[in-house]
């Protein structure tokens, strides 16, 4: 199983930095504190630069690349946040190619570092024992819950891979066992062998990960 994981998470990254070079990007949003917005180039994925989102972007934004803050430096900018974000990608795209943009994330998951880091192997493991590699397995829990056993959405889905209280009440008849549903450690399996099952489905972890967090109407829709 481990040879055909990761034949098919090989393939599932050549796919991506054929189709999305840029998607190392994200590791800055999660990777900065709250409160800015960061650049990258759709490219390479390279940090260009990041501005407070609410700030002087003409004076206060820090910038990766060279060139980039004569190009920015003494505008005027819309009020409106989203605006903004595009007047910057419109003045520096042709000097650096496309961009991508969003709000930085960086707060959502230092908390639960510090609390629960030291489980982050443990839930490594378990995710490979279901054939889902360890990086990608908790890189979907640090999305989706930030590491977190009880946060809840909007939609009041439950923890480290947000599922519905209606699929845990499910699964709770199937067993004898109480499922501690806001546990880690005991969501982790859960998570684990449903994304193993979509990727079993789709061939792929891309559109596995897709239909595990926005349902599969949407995904079908695509």
């Amino acid at each position: 199983m481990e040879f055909f994981t990761g034949a098919r998470f090989h393939g599932d990254v050549l796919a991506l930095e054929r189709f999305r070079p840029g998607y190392r990007f994200w590791t800055h949003v999660f990777s900065h504190p709250d409160g800015s917005i960061v650049f990258g180039s759709a490219e390479t994925g390279a940090l260009l630069a990041s501005f407070p989102a609410r700030g002087d972007w003409a004076h206060e934004g820090r910038y990766s690349q060279e060139g980039i803050e004569e190009l920015v430096a003494d505008r005027s900018f819309p009020r409106r946040l989203g605006d903004r974000r595009d007047h910057v990608a419109e003045i520096i795209e042709p000097f650096t190619g496309p961009v991508i943009h969003n709000p930085t994330r960086g707060n959502f998951v230092s908390p639960n570092v510090g609390l629960y880091g030291g489980f982050l192997e443990e839930w490594g493991r378990i995710y490979e024992r279901f054939g889902v590699p360890a990086d990608l397995g908790l890189a979907q829990a640090l999305v989706e819950s930030g590491f977190s056993g009880d946060v809840k959405s909007e939609a009041r889905a439950i923890g480290f891979c947000q599922f519905l209280p209606r699929n845990w009440q499910r699964l709770d008849r199937l067993t004898d066992h109480v499922i501690e549903v806001e546990n880690q450690t005991t969501q982790a399996a859960y998570c684990a062998a449903y994304l193993a099952v979509l990727a079993t489905k789709y061939g792929s972890f891309v559109p596995a990960l897709s239909e595990h967090h926005a349902g599969s109407t949407n995904v079908g829709r695509t």
